[in-house]
């Protein structure tokens, strides 16, 4: 489930990050994070919602440190990872996050990225949200946008576009 929700907020999205000087791994790993921890602690989808809202304010990762050659860079995946355990845990625990963290004016997309993404970004990150309930998931990146497509328990088929910045 990580690499999955990890790659899926992150695709269309690392070629405006990482120019500004965000490394991928540092701000993208929470949501990765998160949603492995909330495989294992067996949260709900609403929880998980709750848990990449968190995520997204628990970002961060420069790389400034490749440039100047010093190894702050070596700690980030355990930061994101950490970050991502302590999303998870606190919305475990009941506390709520931001509904449109991902996408609102202030969100992580602008605030990240320095770019909104269109409305199919609400279907998108409720696909996201679902994923605790899902068999499998799969995202193809087309020159159209990006194509979500899973299967769920109950073997029901739930496809979602999102657009391409």
């Amino acid at each position: 489930a990580g690499y999955e929700v990890m790659a899926a907020v992150g695709e269309g999205f690392s070629e405006h990050t990482t120019p500004r000087g965000f490394r991928s791994t540092g701000i993208f790993g929470p949501f990765g994070a998160a949603a492995a921890v909330g495989r294992v602690l067996r949260l709900p989808a609403d929880r998980l919602g709750h848990a990449d809202a968190i995520s997204a304010s628990l970002a961060g990762g420069l790389t400034q440190a490749w440039l100047e050659g010093t190894p702050e860079w070596d700690i980030e995946v355990g930061l994101a990872s950490r970050n991502g355990f302590v999303a998870a845990l606190l919305a475990a625990e009941g506390m709520p996050g931001a509904s449109a963290a991902l996408e609102g004016p202030r969100g992580f997309y602008r605030a990240f990225a320095g770019r909104e993404v269109s409305g199919d970004a609400a279907q998108f990150k409720t696909a996201i949200k679902d994923l605790f309930d899902l068999e499998s998931l799969r995202i193809d990146a087309g020159n159209i946008g990006y194509r979500l497509s899973a299967r769920a328990k109950d073997r029901k088929r739930t496809v979602v576009t999102l657009k391409g910045p």
